[in-house]
Formats: C-alpha cells, sequence, structure tokens
C-alpha cells in the first residue's frame, strides 16, 4: 500500500470511528495496527489525523498490550508530547500517561520508546500515586534520560517512590555500573543512608559484587571524595559485617569474591573490631553458626596480620560469647582450633556462665571427636581445663554431656579427670532440652541406644544410679514414645509375607536378622540377641527400606528390647517393696519378666511414690 492510500485509510477509519464508544475505539487500534506494518514510504504527521488525547490513548493501548511496534511508530513519525497550560501559562503536571501506566504494568522495556515521545524533561508529569517520570527513569535506570534530568536540576540524591530509597542505591541493587558512575559524578553522596541505615557500600556487600565495589571506589577516589567504610545502620552493621554475613555461599568464584571484598574493605580502613547492636564484631560474624567458613577466617586474621592491624579474638558479645563459644556451637572442629593456636580463651564465660567446655558439651550432637580435640590442644598450649567449672545454673559440662546423652563426651569428659564423686544426675526438665525429633534420623532407637548407653557407662565408671534418678531416665521413655504397647505385640504385624520377606534380609549381625528379633517378645530378644549388635544396629538406617507403619513398629520392638535389662533390674525390687516383701523376690522377678516396660516404670513410680 501505497503512502498516500496508508495516510488516507487512516484518516478514513478515524472519520468513521466514534471516539466516545469504546468499542469502535478497540476496532481503531486494531486497524491502526495493521496499517502501520504495511506502511511505505514518508511516515505521517500524526497530528494531521489525531488529536493529542487520541495519540495518548493509543499509547496507552499499545502499552496494556506490550505492543513495542506502536510505541516505535509513534516515535518514529516525529510525535513530541507537549503539556497541556493552565491559565497562567505554567504546564498541567498531574497527569497520568502512558510512560506511568508502563511503569505501573512491569512493561519496562516499553520505556526508552514512550521517553522519546516524552522527551520534555522539565515538564516532570507526576501520577495519583506521586511518581513523576523522573522517577520511573531512575528506578529503571535509563542512564540518558536520568542524564537530562540531572542537567535541569533534578539531583541524584532525589527519594524514589514513597520510600527514602536513594536513586543510587535503586542503580547499586541493580547492579547498573554505568548509572552508578554517572550519578557519583553528577554529586550522588556516596554515603547516603536508606530507611535501614544502609549506605551504598552496605547494598554493594549484600549484593555480592566485587566489581562494583571496585568501580564505587575507583570512582570516589578520582572525585577526590571519602567514603565511610565504617558507616553503621541501624542494626549497627558495617559493611564488613555484611560482606562477611555472605561469606559462605554461593559458587567458588562467589565465595572468592567474598574474600575479595573483605580484603578491600579491610585496606580501605574497615575496623576489624567494630560491634553490631549485638555485640557482634566481623570475627563473630565469621564463626556464626548459620554457614561457619574456616578458610574465611584464616584469611581475615591474616589480612589483618598484613596490614598491622589487631583483631580482638576474645571479644564478647551481648551475650557473652566470645568467637570461640560460637565456633564450637557450630561444631566447626577445625575454626575452634584455629581460634585457641590464635590465643582465644577457653576460659571465658559468656551470660549462661558457659566456658568453652561447656558449649561443647551443650550440643545435641555427641562433640566427643571436638572434646577431645579441645583438650589435645589446651594441653599443647600448656592450658589447664577448668573440667568442672560451673554455670549460672551450677551445671558442670558432664552434666550438660549426660543430659544430651551424649555418652561419648561423657567418656571423654571422665577420662580427662570430670569429678563423678559429686556428680548428681540431670532432672528431667533439662534432658534432651530443645531437642527436635525430626533432626535426627531414626530419632527413637537413637534416644533409646543413647540413654542405655549412657548409663551402662557411669556404672561401669563406678557411678551408682538410685531409683529416683533410674526413673529420670525411665522418664524420658515416655516422654519420647519410646514403650512399645502390648496391643502392638497382638497385631501380629509382622506376619505380611512381604515385609517378612525385607526383615529377613536386614540383617543385625552375622547371624542374625531383623525378622528373627521381631519374632520374640523383648524379654526373650533381650535375652538371645547381644546388646552391643542391637545398639550398633539402632544407629544403623536399615530400617529405612520398610513403610513407615512397619518402621514405627519395629523401632518400637527395638526400644523395648534394647531398654529391657535396664526396666527389669529396677522392677523387681520395687514389686518386692510394694508387697511389703511378703513375697519373695524371685517371684516378683516372674512376675516382672511377663511385663512390659512401662508397666515396670509405673511399679518403680509406685514404689518411690510409698517410700517418699
Amino acid at each position: 500500500m501505497s503512502q498516500r492510500n496508508c495516510l488516507e485509510t487512516l484518516k478514513k477509519w478515524r472519520e468513521e470511528t466514534n471516539w466516545q464508544i469504546e468499542n469502535e475505539r478497540r476496532v481503531f487500534f486494531s486497524l491502526f495496527y495493521i496499517s502501520i506494518q504495511n506502511w511505505e514510504g514518508q511516515l505521517p504527521n500524526l497530528q494531521d489525523i489525531l488529536r493529542k488525547e487520541e495519540i495518548e490513548d493509543i499509547l496507552m493501548y499499545a502499552v496494556a498490550r506490550a505492543n513495542r511496534d506502536v510505541i516505535r511508530f509513534v516515535a518514529e513519525t516525529g510525535y513530541k508530547d507537549r503539556p497541556d497550560i493552565n491559565k497562567v501559562g505554567y504546564p498541567l503536571l498531574r497527569h497520568t500517561t502512558p510512560v506511568h501506566y508502563a511503569d505501573r504494568c512491569y512493561c519496562h522495556h516499553l520505556l526508552e520508546g514512550l521517553f522519546e515521545i516524552y522527551d520534555r524533561f522539565d515538564v516532570n508529569y507526576v501520577d495519583g500515586r506521586g511518581i513523576t517520570h523522573s522517577t520511573i527513569a531512575y528506578t529503571n535506570g535509563l542512564a540518558h534520560v536520568i542524564e537530562k534530568y540531572l542537567k535541569l536540576g533534578q539531583g541524584p540524591n532525589c527519594l524514589t517512590q514513597k520510600s527514602v530509597d536513594s536513586l543510587l542505591h535503586e542503580s547499586l541493587k541493580n547492579r547498573r555500573v554505568g548509572l552508578v558512575k554517572l550519578l557519583l559524578s553528577k554529586g550522588a553522596d556516596p554515603n547516603s543512608a536508606y530507611a535501614d541505615g544502609s549506605t551504598p557500600l552496605h547494598i554493594i556487600n549484600e549484593h555480592v559484587n566485587l566489581e562494583m565495589m571496585e568501580i564505587f571506589f575507583k570512582t570516589i577516589d578520582d572525585m577526590h571524595k571519602m567514603v565511610e567504610v565504617n558507616a553503621q545502620d541501624k542494626s549497627d552493621n558495617t559493611p564488613l559485617h555484611v560482606a562477611l554475613s555472605y561469606h559462605g555461599y554461593g559458587s567458588d568464584l562467589i565465595i572468592q569474591s567474598h574474600f575479595q571484598r573483605t580484603a578491600l574493605l579491610l585496606r580501605r580502613g574497615a575496623d576489624p573490631n567494630s560491634a553490631n547492636a549485638e555485640g557482634l564484631t566481623p570475627l563473630h560474624t565469621i564463626c556464626n553458626d548459620r554457614n561457619p567458613h574456616y578458610d574465611m577466617l584464616k584469611y581475615f586474621l591474616d589480612i589483618n596480620d598484613e596490614i598491622q592491624q589487631t583483631v580482638h579474638i576474645n571479644a564478647q558479645d551481648k551475650k557473652g560469647n566470645t568467637p570461640l563459644h560460637l565456633a564450637l556451637q557450630a561444631g566447626h572442629q577445625k575454626m575452634a582450633e584455629y581460634l585457641l593456636e590464635r590465643g582465644a580463651d577457653p576460659y571465658l564465660v559468656n551470660a549462661r556462665g558457659f566456658t568453652a567446655l561447656h558449649t561443647i558439651c551443650n550440643d545435641r550432637r555427641d562433640r566427643h571427636a571436638l572434646a577431645k580435640t579441645f583438650f589435645k590442644i589446651c594441653k599443647a598450649k600448656h592450658q589447664l581445663v577448668q573440667v568442672d567449672a560451673r554455670d549460672k545454673l551450677g551445671l558442670t559440662p558432664l552434666q550438660l554431656a549426660v543430659a544430651n546423652l551424649s555418652w561419648k563426651t561423657v567418656d571423654v569428659l571422665l577420662k580427662r579427670g570430670a569429678d563423678l564423686s559429686s556428680f548428681v544426675l540431670p532432672t528431667i526438665d533439662l534432658f534432651c532440652e530443645g531437642l527436635n525429633p525430626d533432626s535426627i534420623s531414626n530419632f527413637k532407637s537413637h534416644l533409646a541406644s543413647s540413654a542405655i548407653e549412657l548409663v551402662e557407662l557411669l556404672e561401669k565408671k563406678g557411678y551408682e544410679l538410685d531409683r529416683k534418678e533410674a526413673l529420670t531416665i525411665m522418664a524420658l521413655f515416655a516422654k519420647y514414645g519410646l514403650f512399645q504397647k502390648s496391643e502392638d505385640l497382638e497385631k501380629r504385624w509382622y506376619d505380611d509375607e512381604k515385609f517378612a520377606t525385607k526383615a529377613k534380609k536386614i540383617m543385625i549381625n552375622s547371624s542374625q536378622s531383623l525378622y528373627d528379633l521381631i519374632q520374640l517378645p523383648p524379654q526373650e530378644a533381650a535375652k538371645k540377641f547381644a546388646r552391643s549388635d542391637l545398639l550398633k544396629f539402632s544407629d544403623s538406617k536399615k530400617l529405612r527400606i520398610l513403610r513407615k507403619r512397619q518402621r514405627e513398629a519395629c523401632t518400637a520392638h527395638l526400644c523395648e528390647t534394647l531398654s529391657r535389662r535396664f526396666f527389669f533390674s529396677w522392677a523387681g525390687n520395687s514389686l518386692w517393696q510394694l508387697l511389703h516383701y511378703r513375697m519373695p523376690i524371685l517371684c516378683c522377678d516372674m512376675i516382672s519378666e511377663v511385663l512390659m516396660n512401662e508397666d515396670l516404670r509405673n511399679i518403680c513410680l509406685a514404689a518411690e511414690g510409698q517410700s517418699s
């Protein structure tokens, strides 16, 4: 279609359209789009065909359909928006334009073309939300548009939208390197604070960008400006805190970037001992249990050595924790070892009165290897470990290890001189405090085996439980549902053929299978299976191949069998006492023999109640 025909056709369509009727406008929009697809020759002057309001309606229609072609066509015709003027000759700025609409619809890819049409940068239209054209240009990083606003006095530290987020902050978040350089060169404040107190350096480190940091510092240096590298946000975190908060995440390349940013900040004067609102220094942040990273710890201390900057390795946070406390809480053996080598004090106590050894023993995971390493390092440094130190509640490391059923750690402590003569078993409320059953696979069997291992170890080392203490151990079984019910045995769930086939393949030792175990009542199984084999099996993951109901039933049977000897050893005398010693003890044992562990506990409870 020739230029003349295109133009005449477009005029004809417009004349036939009642612009007040929405459906007719829609038809025209569609015809307009079809015509520009086939347009030949010189482009028209749209104002010869359409009024300003109608052209704006077409642009709104294009934005609604994310149609870049229509916007490009209008821009190429040379059409430029000109504002309406009020009675005194000033432009009317309160007006929602297609630029606002594109921003609201997240059609940011259309903004470049729209700003070619709305190119009066001295006319800063504002919509009903209070959003201006300049704000939209800023938040979308349209560098060439922003530069024009800057020349007209729209300062770079103006606030975007209704927040207090400066343009420089927005540009840093979106990693718009060119725009950042432009803004700084035009006078943007490199130390401007965000609503939460974050400065540009905080944002750069939050968004893990080494290149941006290097460009930021170079631009500032070229302009002979100063950057406050130790600026604190509302939580008193410095940029160094922020950089180290993300130190262990991501690929090797990203982690390397963390190292380099940390070094750059330190060389630029970052304070390695600055404490935030919680009293956490950068070293605390590295050792925090969220994601401890030994290489970063070593790198951090080495860099500070290199620039002859002292790091307070024993700094304490608001809870009294040193970096060593945090590394030990995380169970990070290598980190703790390095901190001790660098002079960390193992005797310092936190707000709970915990020494380093208390912290190790308070872990729900049995940290016996860490305990061994701790004693070894302290010995090498000729540091005497206060193995029987008491915390604010009067608890020793040994009591904490017992309360967490960390029997291997208990063994380490006893071999290192922990005093068993003054030991008192913790109360039930301290046992497994804060334990999350979902955090441990085969939780119930693990708990049962750990409790029995602990009791046997204490007895082996010469500690004699009284009945009240034995009831504390039994209370654990009740608290976590480790008792097998008599009705479980009556259901004969193990007769299922498919289950039996699987159970025969799951070996407890070289000659006895799971199927052999479940065929026997707990009383018999406890006699025919070696305790060591059952304990080893309880910590394995062999039951995982079974269905949930079958797995739970097998676990209950295993717990009942594992603990049978312990419950039985206390029940006979307790029953004898309840019967006022009128029946031979052997008869009491025979009665106890046929009862379930939960029944045996009830007998002990009754006898203890009678004695008190």
